[in-house]
C-alpha cells in the first residue's frame, strides 16, 4: 500500500499500478493484473471516482473483479472546491490509513491510501461495495434504524479513544473559517443564479446559523468525544442485511473528533433527507424515535457518560451546521440538476423554514 505512487488522473490507473497495490496489500500472490478499465461513477463531490474492472492472467482466491479508485479533486466544481478547502481528500486518506481498522463497523477494505497535505490531495483504492444495496433517500424505516445503530457502534467503539485525541486533522476548528467563507460566497451567488430561490426568512435562518456556528462547533468538540463520520447522509451507507454488522459506511472525507450528536443531526436533519415525509409532524415523530433508538444502542454498546439530554442538546447545537450543509448540497448537486437549480433551491428553502417552525413548535429550538 505504500510502495505504489499516488495517482492523479485516470491514466495513472494502470495494470501495473493496481497490481502493485493489491500485491502490497496481500490480496494477490500468484495472479497478475493484466488489464484494467476505469469508468467514472456518480457522486464523489470531493474528487474523481472510478469503478475499476480488472482482468488477471489466472484465477486466485480473494482477487476482486472490481475496485473503486478515488483520485485527487480537480477543483472544477463547487463540491470539489469546498472539499479541497476543508482538506477532505487528505482527511479521508488518513482515515483509511490510520483509523479504518479500529472503527468497529464495516468500511470498504482499503488497498491503497496516499495523501499530500501541501497539495490538499489524497487518493484511494478501496473495495467496491456495489454488490450491497446502496442507500438513497426513500429508504425504509428499518434501514434508517440499522444506519443509526451502526453510528452508535462506531461512536461507542471510538469513545474518548486515545487514537483520536492527538490527531489534529480530526479537529473541526481548522475547517470553520473556510467553511463559513464558502457558504457566504454561495449566498452571494444565489442572488444572481437563483434570484427567486431563497426567500428572506430562509436567508435570515442561514445567516443566524453562520453567526452561531463557530461557538456551536466549539461546544460540540468538548468531551466526551468520539470519531464522527461527519457526513452520514443515507447515500453513504450500504446494506447487506438487517444486522448492524451488515451495514457499511463509506465516504469518510469529513471525519472528525466531536460529540456524537453531530452525526445524528447530520443523518436526520440535512435535506435531502433520508426519507420522504408527508408532513412536518411525521418527520418530527420519526426522527425523535430514531434519536431514542440511537441512544438505546449507544448505551447497550457501553457508553455511560453521555445522557439523552446531552444528545438532544447536541442535535440542537449541530443545527447551526446542518442548515448550511443543506445549502452546500444544493450547490454540490448544481452540475447534475442544471436548469432545475433555482426550483430545487426554492423547494429546499421552503422546507428549511417549515422544519424550523416545526422544531420551534415542539420546543426543540
Amino acid at each position: 500500500m505504500l510502495n505504489a505512487k499516488m495517482p492523479f488522473a485516470k491514466n495513472d490507473i494502470t495494470p501495473s499500478w493496481v497490481d502493485s497495490c493489491l500485491r502490497d496489500a496481500g490480496v494477490i500472490d500468484v495472479a497478475r493484473v493484466v488489464s484494467v478499465r476505469a469508468e467514472p461513477i456518480g457522486g464523489g463531490s470531493g474528487g474523481s471516482v472510478y469503478r475499476v474492472s480488472l482482468d488477471y492472467d489466472r484465477s486466485e482466491s480473494g482477487a476482486a473483479s472490481s475496485l473503486i479508485a478515488k483520485l485527487p479533486p480537480l477543483g472544477e466544481t463547487d463540491g470539489q472546491r469546498i472539499m479541497i478547502e476543508l482538506g477532505s481528500p487528505v482527511i479521508e486518506a488518513r482515515f483509511y490509513s490510520e483509523l479504518a481498522n479500529h472503527a468497529g463497523i464495516r468500511t470498504p477494505r482499503c488497498y491503497f491510501s496516499a495523501y499530500d497535505p501541501r497539495a490538499a490531495a489524497g487518493a484511494l483504492l478501496i473495495e467496491d461495495l456495489g454488490g450491497m444495496r446502496l442507500g438513497n433517500p426513500g429508504v425504509s424505516v428499518g434501514d434508517a434504524k440499522a444506519a443509526v445503530r451502526a453510528l452508535a457502534k462506531l461512536h461507542a467503539t471510538m469513545w474518548n479513544s486515545p487514537l483520536i485525541a492527538a490527531r489534529q486533522w480530526l479537529d473541526w476548528g481548522n475547517r470553520i473559517e473556510p467553511y463559513v467563507r464558502r457558504i457566504r460566497s454561495w449566498l452571494d451567488r444565489l442572488a444572481e443564479q437563483a434570484p427567486g430561490g431563497l426567500d428572506d426568512r430562509a436567508a435570515t435562518i442561514i445567516e443566524s446559523a453562520l453567526v452561531e456556528l463557530p461557538d456551536a462547533m466549539s461546544r460540540l468538540s468538548r468531551p466526551p468525544v468520539t470519531l464522527v463520520h461527519g457526513d452520514p447522509w443515507i447515500n453513504n451507507f450500504a446494506f447487506d442485511g438487517p444486522s448492524v454488522d451488515d451495514v457499511a459506511l463509506f465516504d469518510w472525507q469529513l471525519a472528525a473528533r466531536m460529540r456524537p450528536g453531530f452525526d445524528i443531526a447530520c443523518f436526520l436533519d440535512i435535506v435531502p433527507e433520508y426519507r420522504t415525509f408527508p408532513d412536518d409532524e411525521s418527520w418530527l415523530a420519526e426522527t425523535n424515535s430514531l434519536v431514542h433508538d440511537y441512544y438505546k444502542a449507544l448505551t447497550e454498546y457501553g457508553v455511560t457518560d453521555y445522557s439523552l439530554a446531552d444528545l438532544l442538546a447536541d442535535r440542537k447545537l449541530a443545527r447551526t451546521y446542518t442548515i448550511n450543509a443543506g445549502l452546500w448540497s444544493q450547490f454540490a448537486l448544481q452540475e447534475l440538476i442544471g436548469p432545475e437549480f433555482e426550483h430545487n433551491v426554492s423547494e429546499w428553502s421552503r422546507r428549511l423554514v417549515r422544519r424550523t417552525d416545526a422544531l420551534d413548535r415542539a420546543g426543540m429550538l
